[in-house]
């Protein structure tokens, strides 16, 4: 979702002619989201901080300079940077970057795999908190309160956790999918013995990001945004 923020407000900043900056947390986001975000902006530029400020531009749009992209350094009471030249600043520059390396997560997966195997690491622990189930479940079933009540009742944490095994992408995985899923769980638990009767549940889900995704990689955000007022729901919804 990261990776379709951007692709979705940076072009709409730039028709405005404007300008806007956003700060990544290095080491938060799937190397996926990252690509997306880099060949969205204009700019996309590396800083690191220690005892020098360093400064790595890794995307310049329509601008080009001998030196531009090069890592460059200012020093604390300084307001100017300056291309590294020399090998021993450059060395030092490296040094750095082997230090944050050390403690940042596999950017294979996305911050929402990261939760979900915190989360379960967490029960094979002995703990699964409020909050934890809470977050499952308003990023992945339902924002009804009734029907996150009536969840909470009938689901364990090894069914969220099977629910995610199943899952492809992120997101909410649907109302109509939610609620039978529910219904299993309370056949299960009240009548048992027509559970046999039952199929072997063998489901799998989209979640719902995908569909967005699908909508901005295809460039049709701002199609669907019209569609959805009334001047345009018709007219837009015939494209």
């Amino acid at each position: 979702m990261m990776g379709n923020f951007f692709r979705v407000t940076c072009p709409y900043l730039f028709k405005l002619n404007t300008a806007a900056y956003f700060p990544v947390i290095r080491g938060r986001h799937s190397l996926d989201a990252i690509a997306k975000i880099r060949d969205t902006t204009q700019l996309f530029l590396d800083v690191y901080s220690g005892d020098q400020v360093y400064l790595h531009p890794l995307k310049v749009w329509n601008r080009y300079s001998s030196k531009m992209f090069m890592v460059h350094t200012c020093g604390r009471q300084n307001k100017e940077f300056q291309p590294i030249t020399g090998g021993v600043a450059m060395s030092r520059y490296y040094q750095l970057l082997e230090k944050e390396n050390d403690t940042l997560q596999d950017q294979n997966y996305d911050s929402y795999d990261r939760f979900f195997s915190l989360a379960k690491l967490e029960y094979q622990h002995g703990n699964f908190s409020e909050e934890t189930e809470q977050q499952i479940l308003e990023s992945t079933m339902t924002k009804d309160p009734h029907l996150q009540k009536m969840v909470k009742q009938y689901f364990k944490p090894r069914d969220y956790f099977k629910l995610r095994d199943r899952m492809i992408g992120s997101g909410a995985i649907g109302g109509k999918a939610c609620g039978m899923l529910l219904a299993r769980k309370i056949i299960h638990s009240h009548i048992p013995e027509y559970m046999q009767y039952h199929e072997p549940h063998d489901s799998y889900y989209i979640g719902s990001d995908v569909f967005y995704t699908y909508i901005v990689s295809n460039n049709c955000w701002e199609t669907r945004i019209s569609q959805r007022t009334d001047e345009g729901y018709f007219k837009r919804g015939r494209l």
